[in-house]
């Protein structure tokens, strides 16, 4: 993983992930959301062109918030560039796939916490390339 330091609490965070290599199926990158011991939300894409949305209770799965999903916005295959955006506002998280909207959810778990660049899964090797990771402060929308 990669964490900026710091706590954040409202942000937009934009980055470019290709797939270069791995399984289709089981490998996937994103974002884990205002992490903290307390948990965290995950947001991620695979090469299949599927996303889900999901939290963390501590270190614990908690459950999906959106269950894996095709998304015709995402680009299928490797070498395919995406670029996964996620706004954060308050109990507002709003998911942009490939500059189209995706899907928002209210959820007031998590308000604060740190952002950390995710791939997985974590015990097998696979390639990514990652680009244009932005993180700037969430404006209300």
């Amino acid at each position: 993983m990669i964490a900026p330091p710091g706590i954040l609490d409202d942000f937009d965070v934009c980055v470019s992930l290709r797939f270069l290599a791995g399984d289709t199926d089981n490998y996937f990158a994103g974002f884990d959301l205002r992490a903290s011991d307390d948990g965290s939300y995950q947001v991620g894409i695979d090469s299949g062109g599927r996303f889900y949305v999901s939290w963390y209770d501590k270190r614990v799965w908690g459950g999906y918030l959106v269950k894996w999903g095709f998304q015709p916005a995402l680009h299928k295959g490797f070498e395919a560039r995406n670029t996964l955006r996620v706004l954060m506002h308050r109990p507002q998280m709003r998911v942009y796939l490939n500059g189209v909207f995706s899907v928002s959810l209210h959820d007031a778990r998590f308000s604060v916490g740190q952002l950390h660049l995710l791939a997985g899964p974590y015990n097998q090797e696979m390639r990514l390339a990652v680009s244009n990771l932005q993180v700037r402060e969430a404006r209300a929308t």
